[in-house]
């Protein structure tokens, strides 16, 4: 009976998502949706089946094992011993018939940490190839950051009750240090030095990283940046334990702080005005739209990031017709007629054009309006 109720609620999940994707993302292609999702990626476990395969997760491994470690301070790795440990007992103890419930609950938590790190790591298979460019796919904290502090708090538990702490911590370091050696390589052994890394998808080690450049340097920088943190949280968490006083714990907060900082000043307050410049055009958009009914809705895209993405999103039942100028030329009576509203990149070429042709024009964060 409850098998089949497991098996009702589990199908029920996938007509659950579809129904969710079907109404948030109703006009998406189903090509884009597949990418987006584990039901189109089963080709990925193909990559795995073979030495090449094998040597070529074993990297990936590293690399995203590294990131946690980093990410966490090095707590990361006592908390997934710690609850690896728990949950050995917990399966010892449901052999022996014997109930354990802190056990279990530890068990659910390490299952759950443990399926999402696989989720990333068959997701981005492939991020160690040579011919990748973007080091985030490799250093990738984007789909395991939400359980990090998890791992964190457990780490913290671990090291302030486990035994001979000291030995631990030396193999702990010792496979943090290999993981880093690892990383070093096949970020060197990277045809570009994958160059091409996205901050953002990566922000527990992204403190020093800048787009663009040769990775290498960074690599070594960031490595040493955080192998220091990790030595001084390690001394607090010493501390803690043996003079019993949280305020040592609570000294890892201005740490956190700092970085959270750094990650805001980065990523957030850069692009957070412009953003909400493009949220506002999306609700203008739809006041013109209103008083030019019949019109077609014209976008001409002339390369850099796809702003226009935003606005489809915020009105996604309206149809945006999309030229790439960067696949081929338009020419001008395409968008500049009586019968177009049309949306392009404030700072693009076409913006001047289309500012002497049409009578209103409305610009907002990355994009211009025209009717």
């Amino acid at each position: 009976m409850i098998v089949a109720v497991i098996l009702i609620l589990f199908t029920g999940t996938f007509l659950l998502k579809d129904f969710i994707i079907a109404k948030v993302y109703g006009r998406v292609p189903d090509s884009v949706i597949s990418w987006n999702d584990y039901s189109g990626i089963l080709y990925r476990f193909g990559k795995l089946f073979s030495l090449k395969g094998i040597l070529r997760v074993l990297k990936e491994i590293c690399g995203k094992m590294y990131y946690l470690g980093c990410t966490t301070y090095g707590l990361g790795y006592f908390g997934i011993i710690g609850l690896f440990f728990s949950t050995w007992d917990a399966l010892r103890h449901f052999k022996e018939k014997k109930d354990c419930i802190i056990g279990t609950v530890k068990s659910v938590v390490f299952l759950t940490c443990f399926m999402q790190f696989l989720v990333a790591l068959v997701y981005l298979i492939g991020a160690s190839d040579t011919d990748n460019k973007r080091l985030d796919l490799f250093l990738h904290g984007r789909y395991i950051d939400f359980f990090l502090p998890i791992v964190i708090a457990f780490g913290i538990l671990e090291l302030g009750s486990c035994e001979k702490v000291l030995n631990r911590a030396i193999i702990v370091f010792v496979f943090h240090m290999l993981f880093m050696a690892v990383s070093y390589m096949v970020i060197q052994g990277n045809d570009t030095h994958m160059s091409d890394g996205h901050g953002f998808t990566m922000v527990g080690m992204s403190h020093l990283h800048k787009r663009g450049v040769d990775a290498l340097p960074y690599f070594c920088k960031e490595s040493a940046l955080m192998t220091g943190v990790f030595l001084i949280v390690f001394a607090l968490v010493l501390l803690y334990r043996h003079r019993e006083k949280n305020i040592w714990i609570c000294l890892i907060i201005p740490i956190q702080v700092i970085f959270a900082l750094n990650v805001c000043d980065s990523f957030v307050f850069y692009n957070q005005d412009n953003i909400y410049g493009d949220v506002l055009m999306g609700q203008m958009l739809e006041d013109v739209m209103e008083k030019n009914t019949g019109k077609e809705l014209l976008h001409v895209y002339e390369g850099g990031p796809q702003y226009i993405e935003i606005l489809q999103f915020i009105d996604r039942n309206r149809n945006i017709e999309i030229i790439d100028a960067m696949d081929k030329q338009v020419p001008s009576d395409r968008y500049l007629n009586n019968n177009t509203v049309l949306i392009v990149d404030m700072d693009g070429a076409i913006s001047a054009v289309a500012d002497e042709y049409y009578k209103n024009n409305i610009t907002v964060g990355h994009l211009s309006l025209f009717y």
